[in-house]
Protein backbone atom coordinates (compact mmCIF):
# COMPACT_ATOMS: atom_id res chain seq x y z
CA UNK A 1 0.00 0.00 0.00
CA UNK A 2 3.30 2.03 0.22
CA UNK A 3 3.41 3.21 -3.36
CA UNK A 4 -0.86 3.87 -2.98
CA UNK A 5 -0.50 6.04 0.12
CA UNK A 6 0.46 9.37 0.87
CA UNK A 7 0.30 10.83 4.27
CA UNK A 8 0.53 15.03 4.59
CA UNK A 9 1.67 15.96 7.75
CA UNK A 10 1.17 19.41 7.95
CA UNK A 11 -1.36 22.44 8.19
CA UNK A 12 -4.23 21.40 6.33
CA UNK A 13 -5.07 25.09 5.48
CA UNK A 14 -1.35 25.88 3.84
CA UNK A 15 -1.54 22.40 2.38
CA UNK A 16 -2.84 21.54 -1.04
CA UNK A 17 -4.76 18.29 -0.72
CA UNK A 18 -6.63 18.79 -4.00
CA UNK A 19 -5.75 15.59 -5.73
CA UNK A 20 -6.23 13.49 -2.75
CA UNK A 21 -9.00 10.61 -2.71
CA UNK A 22 -9.75 10.24 0.76
CA UNK A 23 -9.32 13.18 3.37
CA UNK A 24 -9.62 11.85 7.24
CA UNK A 25 -10.33 15.04 9.62
CA UNK A 26 -10.08 15.37 13.78
CA UNK A 27 -10.90 18.67 13.82
CA UNK A 28 -13.72 20.57 15.79
CA UNK A 29 -16.81 21.50 13.94
CA UNK A 30 -15.78 25.07 13.24
CA UNK A 31 -13.18 24.38 11.65
CA UNK A 32 -14.51 21.60 9.09
CA UNK A 33 -17.30 24.16 8.25
CA UNK A 34 -13.87 26.39 7.35
CA UNK A 35 -12.59 23.63 5.09
CA UNK A 36 -16.17 22.88 3.93
CA UNK A 37 -15.53 25.21 0.95
CA UNK A 38 -12.31 23.84 -0.43
CA UNK A 39 -13.41 20.22 -0.05
CA UNK A 40 -16.60 20.53 -2.08
CA UNK A 41 -14.50 22.21 -5.18
CA UNK A 42 -13.00 18.97 -4.56
CA UNK A 43 -12.90 15.94 -7.42
CA UNK A 44 -16.79 14.72 -7.53
CA UNK A 45 -16.25 11.01 -5.72
CA UNK A 46 -13.69 12.07 -3.35
CA UNK A 47 -14.67 10.73 0.41
CA UNK A 48 -14.06 12.60 3.59
CA UNK A 49 -14.37 10.96 7.10
CA UNK A 50 -14.33 12.80 10.45
CA UNK A 51 -13.81 11.79 13.67
CA UNK A 52 -16.50 13.28 16.17
CA UNK A 53 -17.01 16.40 14.53
CA UNK A 54 -19.64 17.19 11.96
CA UNK A 55 -19.61 19.55 8.42
CA UNK A 56 -22.51 21.69 9.78
CA UNK A 57 -25.32 21.72 7.22
CA UNK A 58 -23.93 19.20 5.25
CA UNK A 59 -25.52 16.16 5.80
CA UNK A 60 -23.36 13.28 5.57
CA UNK A 61 -23.95 10.22 3.53
CA UNK A 62 -23.18 7.68 6.55
CA UNK A 63 -23.05 8.32 10.54
CA UNK A 64 -20.75 5.16 12.45
CA UNK A 65 -21.28 4.89 15.91
CA UNK A 66 -19.96 2.42 17.32
CA UNK A 67 -20.02 2.86 21.29
CA UNK A 68 -19.47 6.20 22.76
CA UNK A 69 -17.50 6.94 19.27
CA UNK A 70 -19.41 8.59 16.07
CA UNK A 71 -17.52 8.88 12.59
CA UNK A 72 -18.93 10.86 9.62
CA UNK A 73 -18.73 10.01 5.90
CA UNK A 74 -19.19 12.47 2.97
CA UNK A 75 -19.05 12.05 -1.19
CA UNK A 76 -18.28 15.19 -2.53
CA UNK A 77 -21.05 15.93 -4.65
CA UNK A 78 -20.93 17.11 -8.88
CA UNK A 79 -22.01 20.82 -8.86
CA UNK A 80 -25.61 19.48 -10.84
CA UNK A 81 -28.08 22.45 -10.42
CA UNK A 82 -29.27 24.65 -13.04
CA UNK A 83 -30.97 23.83 -16.42
CA UNK A 84 -30.44 20.95 -18.64
CA UNK A 85 -31.12 20.44 -22.21
CA UNK A 86 -31.54 16.45 -21.85
CA UNK A 87 -31.93 14.20 -25.56
CA UNK A 88 -33.12 10.43 -25.07
CA UNK A 89 -35.45 10.06 -22.10
CA UNK A 90 -38.83 9.38 -23.95
CA UNK A 91 -40.68 9.79 -27.43
CA UNK A 92 -41.99 13.27 -26.04
CA UNK A 93 -38.48 14.64 -27.22
CA UNK A 94 -36.12 17.08 -25.73
CA UNK A 95 -36.69 17.77 -22.03
CA UNK A 96 -35.69 20.73 -19.80
CA UNK A 97 -33.95 19.08 -16.82
CA UNK A 98 -34.43 22.19 -13.79
CA UNK A 99 -32.54 20.76 -10.68
CA UNK A 100 -31.75 22.54 -7.02
CA UNK A 101 -28.66 21.29 -4.89
CA UNK A 102 -27.76 21.96 -1.47
CA UNK A 103 -24.22 19.68 -1.26
CA UNK A 104 -25.68 16.43 -2.49
CA UNK A 105 -29.06 16.81 -1.94
CA UNK A 106 -31.20 17.24 -5.23
CA UNK A 107 -34.72 18.58 -6.10
CA UNK A 108 -35.94 19.62 -9.65
CA UNK A 109 -38.60 18.64 -12.22
CA UNK A 110 -38.73 17.80 -15.97
CA UNK A 111 -40.07 19.38 -18.16
CA UNK A 112 -41.80 18.84 -22.11
CA UNK A 113 -43.09 22.32 -23.24
CA UNK A 114 -45.67 23.24 -20.72
CA UNK A 115 -46.14 19.72 -19.30
CA UNK A 116 -43.71 19.44 -16.16
CA UNK A 117 -43.37 16.52 -13.54
CA UNK A 118 -41.49 16.25 -10.23
CA UNK A 119 -38.29 14.26 -10.65
CA UNK A 120 -38.59 10.97 -7.84
CA UNK A 121 -35.89 9.60 -6.24
CA UNK A 122 -33.15 12.17 -6.94
CA UNK A 123 -29.89 11.89 -5.93
CA UNK A 124 -25.99 11.95 -6.57
CA UNK A 125 -23.22 10.45 -5.69
CA UNK A 126 -20.07 12.02 -6.68
CA UNK A 127 -20.68 12.74 -10.73
CA UNK A 128 -23.43 10.12 -10.99
CA UNK A 129 -26.30 11.56 -10.80
CA UNK A 130 -29.62 9.48 -10.73
CA UNK A 131 -33.65 10.01 -11.13
CA UNK A 132 -36.54 9.16 -11.95
CA UNK A 133 -39.37 9.65 -13.58
CA UNK A 134 -43.31 9.14 -15.11
CA UNK A 135 -42.58 8.49 -18.99
CA UNK A 136 -44.96 8.77 -22.01
CA UNK A 137 -46.57 5.75 -21.35
CA UNK A 138 -47.27 6.14 -17.65
CA UNK A 139 -44.49 3.55 -16.36
CA UNK A 140 -41.79 4.54 -14.03
CA UNK A 141 -38.39 5.31 -15.72
CA UNK A 142 -34.86 5.72 -13.99
CA UNK A 143 -31.76 7.46 -15.44
CA UNK A 144 -28.43 7.09 -14.44
CA UNK A 145 -26.30 10.17 -15.56
CA UNK A 146 -22.51 11.08 -15.77
CA UNK A 147 -22.00 14.63 -14.55
CA UNK A 148 -19.06 15.96 -16.66
CA UNK A 149 -19.14 19.49 -16.01
CA UNK A 150 -21.09 21.46 -18.57
CA UNK A 151 -22.57 17.87 -19.80
CA UNK A 152 -24.69 14.63 -18.60
CA UNK A 153 -24.05 11.07 -20.49
CA UNK A 154 -25.71 8.13 -19.58
CA UNK A 155 -28.35 6.07 -20.12
CA UNK A 156 -32.05 4.74 -18.78
CA UNK A 157 -32.05 1.73 -16.29
CA UNK A 158 -34.12 -1.12 -15.40
CA UNK A 159 -36.97 -2.65 -14.88
CA UNK A 160 -35.35 -4.24 -12.23
CA UNK A 161 -36.45 -7.74 -10.83
CA UNK A 162 -37.43 -10.86 -13.53
CA UNK A 163 -37.42 -10.25 -16.84
CA UNK A 164 -37.74 -12.43 -19.74
CA UNK A 165 -36.55 -9.96 -22.70
CA UNK A 166 -33.43 -7.12 -21.25
CA UNK A 167 -34.58 -3.98 -22.80
CA UNK A 168 -32.04 -1.97 -25.05
CA UNK A 169 -29.79 0.36 -23.67
CA UNK A 170 -30.91 3.93 -24.37
CA UNK A 171 -28.91 6.57 -24.40
CA UNK A 172 -29.31 10.13 -22.77
CA UNK A 173 -27.29 13.11 -23.33
CA UNK A 174 -27.34 16.82 -21.87
CA UNK A 175 -26.10 20.09 -21.49
CA UNK A 176 -26.22 22.77 -19.44
CA UNK A 177 -28.23 26.18 -20.55
CA UNK A 178 -28.52 27.44 -17.09
CA UNK A 179 -26.82 28.11 -13.50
Amino acid sequence: MADRVRIVHGDIFKEDFSKASVVTLYLLEELNAQLRPIILRMRPGTRVVSNSFSMGDWEPDQVIRVGSHTGYLWTVPAVAAGQWALQGLDRRGPALLQLTQRHQRLGGSLAWGSQVQPLLGTRIDGAQLHFSFINADGQLQAAKLQVQGQNLTGELVGPYGMVEIQPEVVKVSGQKVAD
